[in-house]
């Protein structure tokens, strides 16, 4: 399901995950990143999100990083 420009890109947006605050982490191709695929995230803003963000070194890599899950609480 697209979720807007500011999230899908023309590359592949997979693996979503909202963790409990409604804020979404996802893998994608088509964000500026660090590998082919990385982890991003776009905090809960209303009915949609906010500004996408790279989660940058540490998470990801020069490689594939994907499937991301996280809890705030812990």
């Amino acid at each position: 399901e697209r979720l807007g420009d500011n999230i899908n890109t023309e590359g592949k947006e997979v693996f979503p995950f909202i963790d409990v605050n409604g804020d979404l982490y996802f893998a994608s191709s088509g964000h500026m990143g660090l590998g082919g695929l990385d982890v991003f995230y776009a905090p809960a803003e209303g009915n949609g999100f906010g500004e996408v963000k790279n989660l940058g070194p540490g998470i990801n890599s020069s490689d594939d990083d994907f499937a991301f899950i996280y809890n705030p609480n812990t």
